[in-house]
């Protein structure tokens, strides 16, 4: 459907072996639950997950056949309810399909401080530099809070983003850019793009942009994984262009 550029395929599969924690994010109708869900189908059968969605739209056992995955469904108030039991459950990963609202987002965001890797969220935002900022606006006003600090923890839980858009062919979607996310011991929020798409040849570029983090992490995860997502960026990164 050239949403993405086929050539990225191997990068992407050798990121979900590693098991990163990522974000799919745009505005509405511009695919960010069907990235989701072909994102997770790479994700290895015999891990436990816990699935939240707001609406039950992703089908896991047609995406993952005989995967040990529980599927909630909960928003707003009976996500409250039960964000204590997420935050002591030992599953392996989880996924928040549409984190709307401060609840959900600050689920995500101490679950993932307490060191939970492979998590998946979709979220609606136009811009990728800003979701520190709006995700920790949300749960401010929810759940109270220092901002600053809140952004930090935000940009501390989640490795990548994924920006996604909706063409004036609406039938069209395409992967407008990736970019990793991290905050220093300073509080320093840093957001670098690794994948920009060109409106205009329908193309995309990459740039060879891997954090000390990111490798420390991937290293210590699945080293095979990782040393062949670093060697697909730079090949990736060597082109002028993706198309």
């Amino acid at each position: 459907r050239h949403t993405i550029p086929n050539e990225c395929i191997p990068f992407l599969k050798s990121m979900v072996a590693v098991g990163y924690n990522v974000v799919f994010m745009g505005a509405v109708r511009s695919a960010k639950t069907t990235f989701l869900s072909t994102f997770q189908s790479y994700e290895l059968k015999n891990l436990e997950g816990v699935m939240v969605e707001t609406d039950p739209e992703i089908p896991m056992d047609k995406i993952l056949p005989g995967a040990p995955i529980l599927q909630l469904i909960a928003d707003g108030d009976e996500l409250k309810k039960i964000s204590k039991n997420l935050l002591r459950s030992d599953a392996d990963y989880f996924i928040l399909a549409e984190a709307r609202d401060g609840i959900a987002l600050d689920t995500a965001v101490k679950i993932a401080a307490k060191g939970t890797k492979r998590m998946k969220l979709t979220f609606h935002s136009r811009s990728p530099v800003n979701f520190p900022l709006e995700a920790a606006t949300e749960i401010v006003k929810q759940t109270g809070g220092d901002l600053n600090l809140t952004m930090q923890m935000v940009a501390s839980g989640f490795d990548y983003l994924f920006h996604f858009v909706q063409l004036p062919d609406k039938s069209q979607k395409r992967l407008k850019g990736i970019y990793q996310m991290s905050c220093d011991e300073s509080g320093r929020i840093d957001i670098q793009c690794l994948c920009e798409y060109d409106y205009l040849t329908n193309s995309w570029k990459f740039h060879n942009i891997i954090s000390d983090e990111i490798r420390a992490y991937g290293l210590e995860s699945n080293a095979d994984a990782f040393e062949n997502m670093e060697k697909e960026l730079a090949l990736l990164s060597a082109e002028d262009c993706v198309k």
